[in-house]
């Protein structure tokens, strides 16, 4: 004689096979989350620094990093491909010699964080 499932055993196993069948119509994986790291112009010895922290990124497989020299480039059309921005770079104290960022930079930078990046 075969055993009968109990209804309650049923509706358990319909919920896990449900589960697994959403499981495997979700949407590919994204892949890694894109970073720009701003290097360069600190108070700080970043040309150390810059290369330790793309490889920290690096490491886990979730990041891939690319590197920016000069901020005073971005604009929001070299921005749209990242993920997020990570500052390793900035112009203060005595040691700063370039002037702020240009307006249209700030606002690529601004409009990057407003759009939902990071």
């Amino acid at each position: 004689m075969r055993p009968r499932l109990e209804p309650s055993s049923r509706l358990a196993l319909l919920s896990l096979l449900a589960a697994l069948a959403l499981a495997a119509c979700r949407a590919p994986d994204p892949g890694p989350f894109r970073v720009l790291l701003l290097s360069g112009q600190n108070n700080h010895d970043w040309r150390s620094t810059t290369p330790k922290l793309a490889a920290i990124l690096e490491a886990g497989g979730r990041f891939r990093v690319d590197i920016a020299g000069d901020p005073a480039l971005l604009t929001s059309r070299s921005l749209e491909p990242y993920d997020v921005i990570l500052s390793n770079w900035n112009a203060y104290g005595r040691e700063a010699e370039s002037p702020a960022w240009p307006e249209a930079v700030r606002r690529a930078y601004l409009d990057f964080v407003r759009n939902g990046k990071g």
